[in-house]
């Protein structure tokens, strides 16, 4: 036997596994014993795993983005949110409302649920009118008690009340009033899994045996719990398959059921171990590292093969009664080197994962890495002890045996006969597949994971129909939240962002400042100042829906923004888009400016013209927002400058009446001052509208006005009040002072109130929106705020502007910062094509130095690479020929591709050095009957294991099952039938030419036919 001790570089190496053997043998039942006993502990231990499911572990370390999520998400309670979608056919009974009920109050006991918002737990701002026409406000639950014997007009009551507040209707109920919604955010750090189930299972029991209702369950954490519980469900019942297969396959190439068995316990052992090795560590299983089975099989798998094959094939060249020591002597001493090789270049393959920013994806290549080796000293140890002690009989050879490698002896020849036409063939299609890689896009869409009548598919069909999606970003607003000018600034946001293609919602403090408002103050409109604020929110902060969009101090907002369907991509397009409109249309520093105060009437006039192309443009983003059609903002700017320079207002004779109505209710019925003579009330109307000839109503003049038209009893009121005063017997306004407050505080009502009527009317094409029901007033109140600057002469513009000019009046700054899962999923997706060339660049490298080093020649190091470098492109240039998206399951295909391919190329070359002696054609033939056929045995044992996987009903599965099989196909093809077109080329100036007298045994080492060169 000449074998690799002849190699001086191997020979140490070669005697160290020589001994080791020689221990195993020797003691092979204590190995066994030991094996299957640390095997039984591993099994035991391996039930203390746990699931880790928290997706932010996976975001990309030292990303602003990422730090930004974490750090809101605690300062909110979490951006982790589930949603329960409730159809039924008629949402609005007695049975179906205190179901709403109870699935809202029994999810939100479940520990790791910090609140649920829906329709039966909402607080309402309501405004009650009185017949007289005052107002007042009140703050209750939108639906208050609920009991089964509830009468249809109580019932119809809460329909009209929930389908009347617009905040709520495509929201948390459908616009048909079929379906509800119950948003349910979860507590940060929660077991997601545990508590999504949870969810589930309750949910489940509430509704239990109630016709005409159906759940449906969306939101990122949901969708979380349905991965993982959907692939362990598949992989449970998919198992027992690919075992099967996998021992069909290896029967059918090594002719042995005891091999077959051998082989499957081999991976079993080294699975058993590494889970085993997980939990002894508490390294939990992650979304990452649930694949590990998977790809220890399709790797690990080998080392087995390649050792059970040779000794098979040194066992049949023996008469019978051989000593089964000295085969598995042989066989060791034959196999050992590269198998040791094999593996260690697949442990340096994972070991580069530690280059990757993604904490879980490091963690997985330490835990593939050991699992490697577990898999590897398994392969090495228990099989030849095995071996030695137990008489697994012999591979029954026959016609049928010897065809399959005689048939790939056939084909790698006849490609190695025809190098141009398969070199040509082989830069078409690796330009091919670069041309394919070249159009990889890492932009995923989860709705692409799931069968199409699949539970998540089905929730969000649901959920984008009836409430307009199911996936949220969020902004965060950090400024005084009490600050009106912050408040108005969000809103201009918030409508900008209403009208970007794919928003359906937005919820956010404005919307409930603005209720608030109205109910407390007839407009729904935000305040002008802080002090109108500050009660209002006081009003809201016990109501959960707040408590999620504002902190305690209310220094600190989210706006929720849902987007329809499960577009990530389009998702990341819509924060960019915000983003762009921060440096563009929204200011984030504003700034109050005290028009009067600017004496160049030049440069009042140029920051007036500002704040009315400013208001222009909020009216723009509110009507378009709202659906209704109108002019654009440059000619809605005209409509304003026109109406406001011409006092056109005042010619209205709708204006008229409606002062005329207000003076004779203020005068002739409240009696705020005696006239000496009711008749002339109409005078006094005229002369009190002649007052707005500088559109302001001058208090003094509408005072002189009054005082014209009082009697002698208010004269002398007002005298004796003057005199008290001035003596300072009493202070405040007077009661003339108060009532002429009162009448001017009326007269701009209704001046603000017809010039937002009338700038609507030309403004709005087609119909104007009735100002007597709730979307006619919104829409009016709302062009009121954003006219309010003109009758308060304090325009709102950029800091930098107020201040160039010396003219701040209080400021209102604020940050916004857009955050979201969505978001950090794109960072995620362009993180793995970053990691993916890093990792895998690391590990080409060190391994080609390794496959160099191994055979002592550069040529060959560089041959060996071929079936990998192959299958990588090829692999990579289909995925983007056909628009498969590169997610992070799929990045770990190339480290596959590369341990499997160098792994073949290892046992290949090596046993082809050592009969290269014997030339091309008679190393070939020698090589193709003993690791060619191993080869194939592996390539098809793990192909057909891992193509039942295509048969699971989650498409990762699927796509992951589907490409490792493509993978080792490929890597079979390249190492069976490319490398020899290669070998035969670098023959004659590796190897040299066939010897003339080769030794009697045909087992060389690769050295020593390399050396004889």
């Amino acid at each position: 036997m000449t074998s690799g001790k002849g190699v001086r570089g191997w020979s140490s190496l070669i005697d160290l596994l020589d001994w080791i053997t020689s221990k195993v043998i020797r003691f092979n039942t204590w190995i066994i014993v030991v094996v299957v006993s640390v095997t039984v502990f591993a099994g035991f231990s391996m039930g203390r795993l746990e699931y880790y499911d928290d997706i932010t572990s996976f975001f990309p370390e030292g990303k602003k983005d990422v730090e930004l999520f974490l750090d809101v998400g605690k300062k909110f309670g979490g951006l982790d949110i589930a949603l329960v979608g409730v159809q039924t056919d008629g949402l609005f009974t007695a049975q179906r409302l205190m179901i709403v009920r109870k699935l809202s109050r029994g999810i939100a006991q479940i520990e790791g649920v910090d609140s649920v918002v829906s329709i039966t737990e909402m607080r309402d701002f309501e405004e009650h009118r009185s017949l007289e026409g005052e107002s007042s406000s009140v703050i209750q639950d939108l639906i208050g008690d609920l009991d089964e014997e509830m009468d249809e007009e109580r019932v119809e009551a809460i329909r009209k009340r929930v389908m009347s507040r617009e905040h709520i209707v495509g929201s948390l109920v459908s616009t048909d009033g079929k379906a509800a919604l119950l948003v349910c955010r979860l507590t940060p750090g929660t077991n997601i899994k545990h508590t999504a189930d949870s969810i589930h299972h309750v949910a489940d029991e509430i509704v239990e045996d109630t016709s005409g209702v159906r759940l449906y369950f969306g939101g990122a954490p949901l969708i979380s719990s349905y991965i993982a519980s959907g692939a362990q469900k598949d992989l449970t019942s998919l198992t027992p398959w690919v075992v099967l297969a996998v021992i069909i396959v290896v029967l059918f190439t090594l002719k042995s059921l005891p091999a077959a068995l051998l082989s499957l316990l081999v991976i079993g052992i080294g699975l058993a171990w590494t889970m085993g090795a997980m939990a002894l560590l508490n390294k939990p299983i992650t979304l990452v590292s649930s694949s590990l089975p998977m790809i220890l099989v399709a790797l690990g798998s080998a080392y087995g093969i390649h050792i059970l094959s040779r000794y098979y094939s040194i066992l049949e060249a023996r008469p019978k009664g051989a000593d089964r020591a000295e085969i598995v002597h042989e066989t060791m001493r034959q196999v050992g080197i590269p198998v040791v090789m094999a593996g260690l270049t697949t442990v340096v393959g994972f070991a580069s994962f530690l280059v990757m920013d993604i904490q879980p994806m490091r963690e997985f290549g330490l835990l593939m890495a050991m699992g490697v080796t577990i898999t590897l000293v398994i392969s090495l140890l228990f099989i030849p002890a095995v071996l030695s002690r137990f008489d697994l009989g012999r591979m029954r050879i026959g016609q049928q045996s010897q065809r399959i490698p005689e048939i790939l002896r056939h084909i790698a020849q006849a490609a190695a006969n025809r190098p141009v036409i398969v070199l040509v063939l082989f830069s078409i299609v690796m330009a091919a597949s670069l041309a394919g890689i070249s159009r990889i896009s890492t932009q995923t869409s989860t709705r692409s994971y799931f069968a199409p009548e699949s539970e998540p598919i089905l929730a969000d069909d649901f959920l984008v129909n009836s409430f307009g999606g199911s996936l949220f970003i969020q902004l965060y607003v950090e400024g005084d939240i009490l600050d009106p000018l912050v408040l108005r600034e969000m809103e201009k946001l918030e409508d900008y962002i209403a009208n970007l293609d794919d928003v359906s919602d937005i919820q956010s403090p404005t919307m409930i400042v603005t209720m608030a408002n109205a109910a407390m103050m007839g407009k729904r409109q935000i305040p002008e100042t802080r002090e109108q604020v500050e009660p209002l929110a006081f009003m809201a902060e016990d109501d959960p829906a707040v408590r999620v969009l504002v902190d305690d101090q209310w220094t600190g907002a989210l706006v929720q923004v849902r987007i329809g369907g499960f577009d990530t991509e389009r998702a990341n397009e819509i924060a960019r888009e915000i983003e762009e409109a921060l440096d563009s249309d929204v200011s984030t520093s504003l700034a109050r400016v005290e028009l009067d105060r600017v004496t160049d009437p030049n440069r009042r006039k140029e920051l007036t013209g500002m704040a009315v192309t400013d208001a222009a443009r909020r009216m723009d983003f509110f009507l378009s927002r709202r659906g209704i059609d109108h002019v654009g903002a440059t000619e809605i700017a005209a409509v304003i400058e026109d109406e406001w320079r011409n006092a056109k207002v005042l010619k209205s004779d709708h204006f008229r009446r409606e002062v005329e109505d207000m003076m004779k209710l203020s005068i002739l019925e409240d009696e705020l001052i005696y006239m000496a003579d009711d008749e002339q009330i109409d005078e006094l109307t005229a002369r009190a509208i002649a007052t707005f000839d500088d559109r302001h109503a001058d208090e003094q003049e509408l005072y002189d006005v009054l005082w014209d038209f009082a009697d002698e009893k208010e004269h002398e009121l007002e005298r004796l009040a003057l005199e008290k005063r001035a003596a300072g017997e009493a202070s405040g306004p007077t009661g003339l002072r108060k009532a002429v407050q009162t009448i001017r505080q009326g007269l701009v009502e209704i001046y603000r109130a017809q010039l937002a009527t009338d700038v609507l009317g030309r403004v709005v094409k087609g119909e104007m929106p009735d100002r007597r029901t709730d979307a006619g007033r919104h829409v009016t109140d709302k062009t009121d705020q954003h006219l309010s600057f003109l009758f308060s002469g304090t325009a709102i513009l950029p800091e930098d502007i107020a201040k160039a000019d010396g003219l701040e009046a209080g400021k209102g700054k604020m940050k916004v910062a857009v955050t979201g899962y969505p978001l950090l999923y794109q960072e995620m997706n362009r993180s793995v094509l970053w990691n993916l060339n890093k990792s895998s660049a690391v590990a080409l490298i060190i391994i080609i130095l390794l496959m160099a080093g191994l055979f002592r020649s550069v040529r060959i190091g560089v041959i060996s690479m071929v079936p990998s470098v192959t299958t990588l492109l090829v692999t990579f240039g289909i995925l983007g020929a056909t628009n498969e998206p590169l997610d992070m399951g799929i990045s770990m295909i190339s480290i596959i591709a590369l341990g499997v391919a160098v792994d073949y190329a290892i046992h290949f070359l090596w046993k082809y050095g050592e009969v290269a002696h014997k030339g091309f054609e008679g190393a070939l033939r020698d090589t193709m009957h003993t690791t060619g056929r191993a080869v194939f045995a592996n390539v098809f044992e793990v192909m057909f294991g891992f193509a039942i996987l295509l048969l699971a009903s989650l498409v990762p599965i699927r796509k992951s099952g589907g490409l490792i099989a493509e993978t080792l196909l490929l890597a079979g093809i390249g190492t069976l039938f490319l490398m020899p077109v290669f070998l035969k080329i670098a023959h004659p100036k590796v190897f040299g030419h066939p010897d003339p007298s080769p030794p009697d045994s045909p087992e060389s080492a690769p050295g020593d036919a390399m050396e004889k060169k």
